[in-house]
C-alpha cells in the first residue's frame, strides 16, 4: 500500500472550519487556565443588570 505524504494529507485535515474550531477551544481553554473568565463574567453581568426583564 502506499503511503501519502503529509502535504496531500494534511489539506484534508486542516480545513479553516476546522482550525477555527480548535483555535477557539484552545482560546477557551487558556482563558480559563489564567481565570480570566470570571473577571469578564462579572463585567458583563455588571453592564447588563441581574434583574430579569420579560419584554
Amino acid at each position: 500500500a502506499d503511503v501519502l505524504t503529509p502535504e496531500v494529507v494534511a489539506p484534508h485535515y486542516f480545513k479553516d472550519i476546522i482550525s477555527l474550531f480548535f483555535g477557539s477551544m484552545a482560546f477557551g481553554y487558556a482563558v480559563e487556565k489564567v481565570n480570566l473568565h470570571r473577571p469578564i463574567a462579572l463585567f458583563v453581568l455588571s453592564w447588563v443588570g441581574i434583574a430579569a426583564k420579560w419584554y
